[in-house]
C-alpha cells in the first residue's frame, strides 16, 4: 500500500494532466507532468516537448491535532511551468519580456485553477496550508517561459500516532 504522502502527490500530478487547452479557460495543455527530484538546468532536455509541468518535493512538517490523537502532515510542493517560446525570444536578463510573462502568467493562471477546483483531490488531502502559495517569475532562462509555483498541502496521515 502507498503511503499517504505518494497518494497526494500521485493524486496532484493526476490532476494537473486533465488541463486542455481550449477547455473551461485553460490557455496550454502539458505535453508532460514529470514527478522530479531536482529542477534540471536545461528544464526539459527532450526538444519534442513544448508545454512541461515538474512537480520536485520540499520540507514536509509534521502536527499533531488539537486532541493529540491526529497527526497532520504539511508538504511543501514546487511547481515548475515551462512553456518553450519558438522563434526569436527575447533577452532573459533584459526587463522587456512581454511574450515571456504573459505566457508565464497563463501557465500559473491554469496550473492554479486546476489545483484550486478540489483542494482535497478527491478527498486525499484536508486544503491548502494558509497562506502558503508562491509565484516566483524571476526564471529566466534562454528559450523558455517559465514560473515557480510553491505550495503546501495539509493531509492527514494513515499511520496511528506511537507505532
Amino acid at each position: 500500500m502507498a503511503s499517504k504522502h505518494e497518494t497526494v502527490v500521485q493524486a496532484i500530478v493526476a490532476k494537473l494532466q486533465t488541463i486542455t487547452a481550449g477547455v473551461d479557460g485553460y490557455v496550454y495543455t502539458p505535453d508532460a507532468v514529470q514527478r522530479v527530484s531536482f529542477f534540471p538546468d536545461s528544464v526539459v532536455p527532450d526538444p519534442t516537448l513544448t508545454t512541461v509541468y515538474l512537480l520536485r518535493p520540499g520540507l514536509q512538517t509534521s502536527v499533531l491535532g488539537p486532541d493529540s490523537c491526529q497527526k497532520y502532515n504539511d508538504l511543501e510542493l514546487f511547481l515548475l511551468v515551462a512553456r518553450r517560446l519558438s522563434g526569436v525570444t527575447e533577452d532573459p536578463s533584459s526587463g522587456d519580456s512581454p511574450e515571456r510573462w504573459q505566457v508565464a502568467a497563463d501557465l500559473v493562471a491554469d496550473a492554479q485553477q486546476a489545483l484550486l477546483q478540489d483542494h482535497t483531490f478527491g478527498g486525499v488531502a484536508k486544503h491548502f496550508v494558509e497562506n502558503s502559495i508562491f509565484i516566483n517569475y524571476e526564471l529566466p532562462v534562454e528559450g523558455w517561459s517559465l514560473a515557480e509555483i510553491r505550495f503546501q498541502i495539509r493531509y492527514l496521515t494513515d499511520r496511528p500516532i506511537g507505532r
